[in-house]
């Protein structure tokens, strides 16, 4: 396969990729008659925050692959490209990730359920959807953490540990993928689910690769 024929696969990919989370919606708001009723601002609202919860989860992944993969991709596009499309990709998965939450709070705000110290404080000994929300707070602080250790990695204090501290984004995928599971209906729909439970095979499969390589290197090592 030529080079060209390499990059135009990639891209297909990916827009197929970024197109399921948008398709999932419309199909279920058509399939709930959304478009012919009238809805309120929280309604609204939410289904905002829906389709940011959905895109925020689609480019955790997209972000595993590019870091894993990151050395097929640069042979396609270049180390340049691929670490411009890595950075901007993680800047945007942050900025949806930070506005899911707010969105759906403001949704209950418009409601007339007020905002606790408990939206901003994970905790897991009070009522299930608090306790789920709280997964989804601590994924959110590890995002934060880690794109803050990449965008910084220049600097003194965290040269010699801004790629361990990226490492955590597995975690943080497990966490978001629990965290949507429990709460999120969306992704329990076609043709979300698909690519869904495929994203989860998948980070799982690198993750024990890993967790392979390092327990052979550990083996070899007087």
């Amino acid at each position: 396969m030529s080079l060209n024929s390499k990059k135009l696969s990639l891209i297909f990919i990916l827009a197929l990729i970024l197109a399921i989370p948008g398709l999932t919606l419309l199909l279920n708001l058509s399939t709930a008659n959304f478009f012919s009723l009238p809805h309120s601002e929280s309604e609204i609202t939410y289904t905002f925050a829906r389709l940011f919860g959905l895109y925020a989860f689609t480019l955790i992944f997209i972000q595993i692959l590019t870091g894993h993969f990151r050395g097929p991709i640069s042979l396609v596009f270049g180390a340049a490209t691929r670490q411009k499309f890595h950075i901007t990709t993680g800047i945007f998965t942050l900025l949806l990730a930070l506005t899911h939450p707010f969105l759906i709070n403001f949704s209950r705000f418009l409601d007339g359920i007020y905002p606790t110290i408990f939206t901003i404080i994970p905790t897991f000994t009070k009522d299930a959807y608090t306790t789920y929300t709280s997964i989804g707070l601590v994924g959110l602080y590890l995002m934060i953490l880690t794109v803050s250790a990449a965008l910084l990695r220049k600097r003194k204090f965290i040269q010699k540990h801004w790629f361990g501290i990226h490492k955590l984004n597995f975690l943080l995928f497990f966490l978001i993928f629990t965290h949507s599971f429990l709460l999120g209906s969306d992704v329990k729909t076609y043709p979300f689910f698909v690519f869904y439970i495929a994203a989860f095979g998948v980070v799982l499969a690198i993750v024990f690769g890993k967790t392979i390589k390092i327990l052979e290197t550990t083996k070899k090592q007087p």
